[in-house]
Parts: structure tokens; sequence; C-alpha cells
């Protein structure tokens, strides 16, 4: 859920022993689209977006593939960053540095600047600090991929507890062994005319090898994989799971 984003954010910057994380979505059309913000000073991010929203480190990014993660110290040395006025008015109130960056993109036009902070206090990212952070990108690209869609949704306003309700396909969520998490209304009706072989244990496909499919692509999702499609058979139905 969008709401649970700052808390998110917060917990991916204590992972990385950074002081937080925020998040800003720009459309080419209209702006600002969205910010969230995890345990940064909100005052800092006002003036952020009222005049340094093309600032040093952006420039940079700019320059890097989309969903790469990138250390601020390899686009500006800290020395140099400390002679900005994005500095000074941004990162110095907090006494921060050192950034975590990436570039995400979510629909036709949706740029997002996804970053962790780490104060002077604290130093340099450590190379395990980087990797905890690249191993959760995949994951935050994919969240913010049903973020996108719940917010411009009627389903967003009512606020609805489940991400699969919110979802006009049929949808499930399963653990990396396959049980079953959740599943909405249009899954179940499949389940129960027949078509989806469903149980309260999670999909369980008849045919042991299939099953080990999509267990094995449920894994490498939870290990990092963006995505996996598999067209799955299921006596004589088959049918597409993304």
């Amino acid at each position: 859920c969008p709401d649970q984003w700052p808390s998110v954010l917060s917990a991916i910057g204590a992972a990385a022993g950074a002081e937080g994380g925020v998040m800003f979505a720009f459309s080419k059309l209209r702006g600002l689209v969205f910010e969230f913000n995890g345990s940064l000073d909100p005052h800092s991010a006002t003036v952020f977006k009222a005049r340094h929203a093309n600032n040093v480190w952006v420039q940079g990014m700019a320059k890097r593939r989309k969903d790469e993660l990138v250390i601020s110290d390899m686009l500006i040395k800290p020395r140099e960053l400390m002679r900005t006025e994005f500095y000074d008015e941004v990162l110095k109130p907090q006494q921060l540095v050192h950034g975590a960056l990436v570039t995400l993109t979510a629909g036709a036009d949706i740029e997002i600047q996804f970053s962790v902070q780490k104060s002077v206090k604290r130093g340099p990212f450590t190379a395990g600090e980087v990797t905890s952070v690249r191993r959760l990108v995949p994951h935050v690209r994919r969240a913010l991929g049903v973020s996108v869609r719940l917010m411009s949704g009627a389903s967003m306003q009512n606020r609805l507890c489940s991400i699969t309700d919110c979802l006009t396909c049929p949808a499930l969520t399963l653990n990396r062994c396959g049980e079953m998490v959740e599943a909405n209304a249009h899954a179940q009706r499949l389940a129960g005319s027949g078509l989806l072989p469903l149980s309260r244990s999670g999909l369980k496909l008849s045919d042991s090898s299939e099953q080990r499919r999509l267990v094995l692509a449920l894994k490498e999702v939870c290990g990092g994989t963006r995505m996996r499609t598999l067209v799955l058979t299921e006596g004589m139905s088959r049918f597409e799971v993304v």
C-alpha cells in the first residue's frame, strides 16, 4: 500500500546504515506525481522540490542506466558537493553527504528518484551496505509498479486492506514455497469453476514438474529477479502466471 512507503524507506535506510530514504516521482506532463519520506527532514524535502530538483546528483544520474544503483561519491566528490547550493540548502541541514541513488521508471512517463542517504558522521557506504540496498532495488521497483496502479484507481479511495482485491485481474499472493497468503475474488471464482487449481495451501498443480517450475520461479523472484512469466498446464487447461 502507498501509505507504507515512509516506513519501508526508513527500514531500507536502517538496513544500509543510513539516516533514511526518500522517493520522488516526476512526470513530464504532470510534474511531481508523489513523494515519500522515510526518516529524513520534511523541510529539506520542501526546499529540494522548490529549488533543487535539478541538482548535481540528478544531473549525474541522468547519464546512468535506469535501475542501476550508483553511489553519489562516484558522481561528485564530497568536497566538491559541499561547495554547491544543493548541499548548503538540502543536505547540510541534515548533516548528509553520501547517497545510494537509483532512477526507476513506472509507466510510460513516470520517473522515480529513489535514494538512501548517510550522514558525514557515519561515513561512506561500505560494500556490505551497498549490497543490502542493491538486493532490495528489484523489490522496490516491483512494489512501485503496484503502488502506481493503486494510486490511479478508484480502489485507492476505498482504502481496501488487500492488495489483490485492488487489482482487476485474477490475483493471489504466494510465498516462496508456493503457499497461499491471499487471493482476490476473481481468482476464487476461477478456482470455484475448476479452471484454477487453487486450494487453501496455494496453487497445487497435479503435474509435479509443473509445480516445481512454479516454486522455482517464486524463489527466483523472492531472490531479486524482477519478473517471471510462466505458462502452466493443469490437465487440459493452460494459463499464464506473472
